[in-house]
């Protein structure tokens, strides 16, 4: 049974409701869904770019924060209550704006809780040794605290050889013995009355033999997308006994420490190249690698700064697909066509 799809040459439809996906303490990531299809049989041009404006209450207007061609956005320096509307374009124009009902409070009485320290991606325990899992949560209000193993809660059990402490805003569960049932997938969750967030670690228990080893990624680098003149930050977390050494290369060629990029390093295993100022230059392809006397291992990802909506081009064909006639069966049949647009995209037949 064969379908007919028709393209329509209309505004794109509206996005879901924005709502915060994280949040700190002045900034707040957005996230919505793409807009719905009209149906079975209707099909709109794909959209090119969401626009993302605020209302801040105090000012009482509408401000432009910027343009984005993925269903989130970071926005920073925020301070006081917010709506947030996000507006989808296409090739045909801007469609409806959708706005969040309820008003977000950034840097208020009230604070979503958030880790300003994760739980290691993964920690390694020797049997019979003392292991402590530490993290770093602030809130208001204070926010509530319980701990995990596998799923199941820990948090205040006297029959548990695990206890838990908080000092200031540091939370820790330690264990003075550890045994073979230790091993698993822990969880520490903190929630107050504006929402919940959780950090995760999976302990590894080692005999006396496995105690050093090679890199391990228990947080690999992803690909990016950045405005042209924003920052941007390329995180991973690297395991390894010893420390192994950690080396950036972009397109092959090393980067070191400068103005416009920043390197750190934290006890916990987490690399960062910060670039302060996104340029066209600095699109490509980027890998960072670990290395001690027990292996080495990297991990890449791409880079792409985007020129903004002023530099999208709408798909068109610049050649169409020309007609060919068939040969005997079995023979080679090529099509061909050329698109031209920007960001890329997809290309289905």
């Amino acid at each position: 049974m064969m379908r007919t799809i028709t393209v329509v040459a209309e505004v794109p439809g509206p996005p879901g409701v924005p709502f915060v996906s994280d949040t700190g303490r002045n900034w707040v990531t957005l996230s919505w869904s793409k807009p719905q299809p009209r149906g079975s049989t209707l099909m709109v041009a794909p959209v090119l770019a969401y626009r993302v404006d605020a209302w801040n209450t105090e000012e009482a207007r509408w401000t432009e924060l910027g343009v984005t061609p993925v269903n989130s956005m970071d926005v920073f320096n925020l301070k006081g209550e917010y709506r947030f509307r996000v507006t989808g374009r296409n090739r045909y124009g801007w469609g409806e704006g959708v706005t969040n009902v309820n008003p977000i409070n950034i840097e208020g009485d009230l604070q979503m809780p958030e880790f300003v320290q994760d739980l290691p991606g993964q920690l390694k325990a020797l049997l019979g040794h003392s292991v402590q899992l530490k993290c770093r949560v602030k809130g208001i209000p204070d926010p509530e605290i319980k701990w995990y193993r596998n799923g199941m809660d820990v948090s205040g059990r006297k029959e548990c050889r695990w206890t838990e402490k908080r000092k200031g805003d540091a939370c820790y569960l330690s264990c003075e013995e550890v045994c073979l049932e230790d091993e698993g997938r822990y969880r520490c969750e903190a929630a107050n009355t504006l929402g919940r967030v959780a950090t995760f670690a999976r302990l590894q228990r080692l005999s006396e033999v496995e105690a050093e080893f090679g890199p391990q990624f228990t947080m690999r680098l992803r690909d990016r997308r950045v405005q042209l003149g924003h920052p941007v930050r390329l995180t991973c977390q690297i395991v390894a006994s010893p420390p192994p050494q950690v080396v950036w290369t972009k397109d092959g060629q090393p980067i070191a420490s400068t103005d416009g990029h920043v390197i750190t390093s934290s006890s916990d295993g987490f690399h960062t190249l910060e670039i302060t100022r996104a340029t066209e230059e600095d699109g490509g392809e980027y890998c960072v690698s670990g290395k001690n006397e027990h292996g080495c291992l990297g991990c890449r990802a791409q880079l792409t700064v985007d020129k903004g909506l002023r530099g999208y081009i709408a798909p068109a064909f610049v050649s169409q697909v020309e007609c060919v006639t068939a040969a005997a069966g079995g023979s080679e049949l090529r099509l061909r066509a050329r698109v031209e647009a920007y960001p890329s995209i997809g290309i289905s037949w």
